[in-house]
């Protein structure tokens, strides 16, 4: 008979694909990151950055808090286009820009409101206020542009064109390191560094826009929004919406705002710092997972349930190999690393301790962070719903407490507290969902990939002991050995000849053949 290719084969090189294009945006700006954080310190001063970083915070805590609109949007088109349900495509797409038309109205009221009452929110002094107030400002007029365009990015995700998201971000980025480069070299201050990051905004929305509406079908393009869609989209994303909340009070941005109430902001600048490498995990948590809900959403319209399980499995397997060591590798080498990379920041040898608690905080999250599009894509993340909020509070209670009597180490205890709390929680929920046994799916997932964790830690904690821990390349080159060697022997030791066989042929795109 003649050998065709599978279909479950040609998802994962979807996945693979969409996964790679979305890995080198974030790469670029994630280096970029690291490059400028001490320079624009060192430019602005440690207050004015710190200040500068408490309102990108706020407004990080507008664009995660859409109701949920994005990923049901993202679920909806991949389902839709898997029927070839092409009109309910477009259908979908103007419903939700209607919806995020008004959330973006009401999140620049918020904002521009909040800036009007900084100085007295804040630990702030009067100069700091007002240039928070501004900073503010120019962050809600950008809400105005950003919300409506927005649309265009989750549907082209839907279609499962990363490759266009990518290529957009990455432009994004290229133009944030001009403008970087600019202001540095001008010495302008952070009111003109956000103020192009803004410019950057409303033309990125524009060439997706432009993108989409080349992709669009021509026939379906008359179509307008539905209100039975908008219901629709807000029913479903309301238990994402409230996770969303839930993870914004769990992390960092959290942490920030409460630094900004209790200590002030060069504290919140020397908690970026720490924050960074943390940024950086999860960052790369989220590209193993980012393009997964697609693919999941159209498994789960043709009800595949077995072939979702499979994914699941075989994804975080593959997550927590790639991203486990990392994590072990950056909590040895983070105080050389911060050492050397902020050398000249007054009171950097604070942020080390941070990083490495905040780091560790991460270390688990490879093991069920998938989930998380697995119940989106089935439309259930409402399950997650208690159990999100309670870690949410746990986190906020336990940073206020902390961070009134212990500083700044606070608000990462506080953050790692609500972890440790959360992956049992979690496991419990999905593993009901899902049919999946814990004990199988930690033996399928964990075992012996983290066992093995101490193998980069070894290397990596002999190698900063020598030379090469006295230099950025140096650490670098280290890190590099450890997780290289790890990744080896896991690929030998953890992996099964076929799931090797396998892996190997996604990467070289030449699918292995089913007989018919």
């Amino acid at each position: 008979m003649m050998a065709i290719p599978s279909s479950r084969h040609a998802a994962k090189r979807r996945i693979l694909r969409n996964t790679t294009a979305n890995a080198a945006a974030q790469a670029a700006t994630m280096v970029s990151t690291l490059i400028f954080l001490p320079l624009l310190v060192s430019s602005f001063g440690l207050s004015v950055y710190g200040v500068m970083v408490l309102a990108a915070s706020v407004s990080s805590y507008a664009v995660l808090l859409d109701l949920g609109v994005g990923a049901t949007l993202t679920r909806m088109v991949a389902e839709r286009t898997a029927l070839a349900q092409h009109d309910g495509v477009v259908r979908a797409v103007f419903s939700a820009a209607g919806i995020y038309g008004a959330l973006g109205a009401l999140v620049a009221i918020v904002m521009f409101t909040l800036g009007l009452f900084a100085g007295s929110i804040f630990r702030v002094t009067g100069a700091e206020a007002d240039l928070l107030r501004l900073l503010l400002w120019i962050g809600a007029a950008t809400q105005l542009w950003y919300w409506p365009t927005r649309a265009a990015r989750d549907a082209l995700s839907g279609l499962q064109r990363y490759d266009i998201v990518a290529g957009v971000t990455l432009g994004i980025v290229l133009a944030d390191i001009a403008g970087t480069i600019f202001v540095l070299a001008t010495h302008r201050g952070p009111v003109v560094l956000l103020a192009i990051k803004a410019a950057e905004t409303v033309v990125a929305s524009l060439v997706n826009m432009w993108m989409l509406g080349r992709i669009m079908p021509r026939l379906s393009r008359r179509v307008s929004a539905s209100i039975a869609d908008a219901r629709a989209i807000l029913k479903s994303g309301s238990s994402v919406f409230v996770l969303q909340i839930a993870q914004v009070m769990s992390r960092q941005q959290t942490d920030k705002i409460v630094l900004a109430v209790f200590l002030g902001p060069a504290y919140i600048a020397i908690y970026d710092i720490a924050a960074k490498l943390n940024s950086l995990i999860a960052t790369f948590i989220g590209l193993t997972t980012s393009a997964v809900l697609p693919v999941v959403a159209e498994l789960n319209a043709r009800e595949e349930h077995d072939a979702l399980r499979s994914l699941f499995l075989r994804g975080t397997k593959l997550s927590a190999t790639l991203v486990a060591p990392l994590v072990t590798v950056l909590i040895v080498v983070a105080g050389p690393f911060i050492g050397t990379w902020c050398r000249a920041v007054p009171g950097h040898e604070l942020a080390v301790p941070v990083a490495q608690v905040l780091l560790v905080s991460q270390i688990l999250l490879p093991l069920y962070q998938l989930g998380d599009q697995v119940l989106i894509g089935k439309d259930k993340f409402h399950l997650w719903v208690r159990g999100g909020l309670t870690m949410a509070f746990v986190n906020v209670i336990v940073s206020v407490v902390l961070t009134r009597y212990f500083g700044l180490i606070g608000v990462a205890v506080g953050t790692l507290s609500a972890v440790l709390l959360e992956f049992p929680w979690y496991a419990a929920v999905f593993s009901k969902e899902m049919e999946l046994p814990i004990p199988l799916w930690l033996r399928r997932t964990a075992w012996p990939a983290y066992p093995l964790l101490a193998v980069p830690a070894l290397i990596a904690w002999l190698g900063t002991r020598t030379a090469l821990g006295g230099s950025l390349l140096g650490i670098a080159l280290v890190a590099a050995v450890a997780t290289g060697a790890y990744w080896l022997i896991v690929f030998l030791a953890a992996y099964s000849p076929a799931e090797r066989a396998d892996l190997l042929s996604i990467l070289r795109r030449t699918p292995r053949a089913e007989v018919a």
